[in-house]
């Protein structure tokens, strides 16, 4: 159904560029790469000679200086009924999408699925995924005069995002971007209830009532949810 590709440059020259659309892209002059989703920058251009293997040597070094890169996924898809809705599973991290030049959705965090909701048109459609700098993203945040973290672990304290990818004592520091896992076009209605949960606050033997108390968690734009506390 995708047939992903992918463009990427780092934000001191793309800072003030705005790429919606997949013409925007081919006009942009950046190379214009193949990439595998579900996949990330680093994977991608290993396999494309870009960078060096990874897994050699020091040579996890090189991937520090992708860290200030932006990207942009992009594709052309069919859709058949205009009521379906494109489904994430993971974005890493900081995002924009946007279906058909329109501005769809904002993800910011890689550790839940999304789904984004708009107006399809029957036929061709294209999806451009723009993923910002890591560091970008989290510069926005402000931390507490308090707050306390190792060395060079301030930066995840305010992403959602593998506080891993920054250093650990597991793997080098390797903070990745991408399209992590599968992107699926699902028909599902855009409001509808996704979970209820029923918890018993009273019994009344007597007169035998119950009261009990439900929440609901609502699907809306993106991933967005509330619960709603009722009485029954």
């Amino acid at each position: 159904m995708f047939n992903w590709k992918m463009i990427y440059a780092p934000n001191y020259l793309c800072r003030n560029t705005e790429l919606k659309t997949i013409k925007d892209i081919k006009e942009s002059g950046f190379e214009i790469i193949r990439v595998e989703v579900p996949g990330c920058l680093e994977l991608d251009l290993m396999r494309e000679g870009k960078i060096s293997d990874l897994y050699y040597s020091t040579n996890t070094l090189e991937a520090q200086m992708l860290e200030n890169m932006h990207i942009w996924y992009f594709s052309e898809f069919d859709v058949k009924n205009p009521n379906s809705h494109l489904h994430f599973e993971g974005i890493d991290t900081f995002s924009e999408i946007y279906i058909n030049g329109v501005f769809a959705g904002k993800i910011d965090n890689m550790l839940i699925p999304h789904d984004i909701y708009t107006d399809f048109q029957t036929g061709k459609n294209e999806v451009v995924v723009h993923i910002l700098s890591t560091y970008t993203g989290i510069r926005k945040y402000e931390l507490p005069a308090a707050c306390f973290a190792l060395r060079y672990g301030y930066a995840p304290l305010n992403a959602r995002k593998a506080a891993h990818m920054f250093g650990w004592d597991i793997m080098p520091r390797i903070v990745s971007a991408g399209i992590w896992k599968p992107v699926s076009l699902r028909r599902l209605k855009r409001d509808r209830i996704k979970n209820v949960y029923f918890t018993t606050c009273s019994i009344d033997e007597k007169n035998s009532r119950a009261t009990l108390r439900f929440w609901q968690i609502p699907s809306f734009y993106l991933t967005k949810t509330a619960i709603r506390p009722m009485n029954t």
